[in-house]
């Protein structure tokens, strides 16, 4: 590593010892080059090293590119055409306008979940594209917001239907699980790089593997302890306890939120009707606390598009390196 990176590694290895990080990996890419590339952890038994983890929503990006790439290729239309081109029957469902580019911008009004489901059922759902449709279809899973009926625009986040809606539509149009398509991606990487440490997949390969994903940890042990592993804060995937403390809560959550997420993310842990709260409601069964939902083999195996991605750092900074070089293999 350069000298001029070492404060980097230095911070990383002051968050292990401040007990802010319990294991770590960071990769840094600049101009094509890797110039930061470390694991870290506490202490023998945490280590990580280049493991794969789950990444939630960061799983979006690889989403993001492969509708980006249909698009260069003609595909697809961010604006030009609706979905119901692709997709006949959404347009008679749902809605005959709504765009690529709409849904991708988290707009249209399809964000809420309207029925939970176990996880053994979303296996179900999500085992082939037809089973996927008739679902997303038939089941009244999904509503269309009436203020967008009426022709309003908003902006409401796709955190779990964005990604259901992708792998249907890439299907649609490629034949290819959205999953498969990605695989291009990362085989056209491993081509130019160590086909060892490059890997992305959706849903965990076997379901199995542990992480080892931690509560956030601060000085405030105590109260950590509580809201992480009482509350279990991976915001509205599961109802909150009864007697949830929003005034501790909320105290723990200045140290690490500015105002307006502080206040959003509580609509939607303690409000079960906000629409915050439902657009994460997917899950019925989920595990009650974090670390035991990143954890979980059932949930880590889904292969949801938008939330269940695995990759390891120098994946993801490899990969965006590719993408703003100007010579993109993709």
């Amino acid at each position: 590593m350069e000298e001029r990176w070492r404060p980097v590694r230095e911070a990383c290895e002051d968050n292990i010892q401040r007990g802010r990080e319990k294991a770590m990996q960071l990769c840094v890419f600049v101009r094509g080059t890797c110039v930061v590339d470390i694991q870290g952890a506490r202490t023998k038994k945490d280590r990580v090293d280049e493991e794969d983890h789950i990444l939630f929503s960061s799983s979006k990006v690889f989403e993001s590119l492969v509708i980006a790439m249909l698009v260069d290729k003609g595909l697809v239309s961010y604006g030009e055409a609706p979905i119901a081109t692709y997709w006949p029957e959404f347009g008679t469902v749902y809605s005959p306008t709504l765009t690529a580019g709409q849904w991708m911008r988290h707009e249209g009004g399809l964000s809420v979940i309207q029925r939970p489901q176990s996880l053994i059922d979303l296996h179900e759902h999500f085992r082939t594209i037809p089973a996927l449709q008739l679902w997303i279809l038939y089941s009244g899973v999904l509503k269309m917001d009436e203020d967008v009926q009426c022709g309003e625009v908003h902006t409401r986040y796709y955190a779990m239907t964005r990604g259901m809606l992708t792998d249907v539509l890439v299907y649609r149009v490629t034949g290819m699980r959205t999953s498969e398509y990605i695989q291009l991606i990362v085989n056209a990487i491993k081509c130019t790089d160590s086909p060892s440490r490059v890997r992305y997949t959706i849903g965990s390969r076997t379901g199995t593997e542990k992480i080892r994903y931690e509560p956030m940890r601060s000085n405030l042990s105590v109260l950590g302890e509580l809201v992480w592993n009482q509350l279990g804060i991976i915001p509205a995937l599961y109802e909150p306890r009864p007697n949830a403390p929003k005034e501790a809560w909320e105290h723990y959550h200045r140290r690490f939120m500015k105002p307006e997420e502080i206040q959003v993310t509580k609509t939607m842990i303690f409000s079960s009707s906000s629409r915050a709260r439902k657009s994460v409601s997917l899950i019925k069964d989920i595990p009650a606390s974090s670390s035991s939902l990143a954890n979980s083999e059932r949930f880590r195996s889904l292969p949801l598009v938008s939330v269940t991605g695995h990759s390891n750092a120098y994946t993801l900074a490899r990969i965006g390196s590719e993408l703003v070089s100007g010579k993109s293999l993709f």
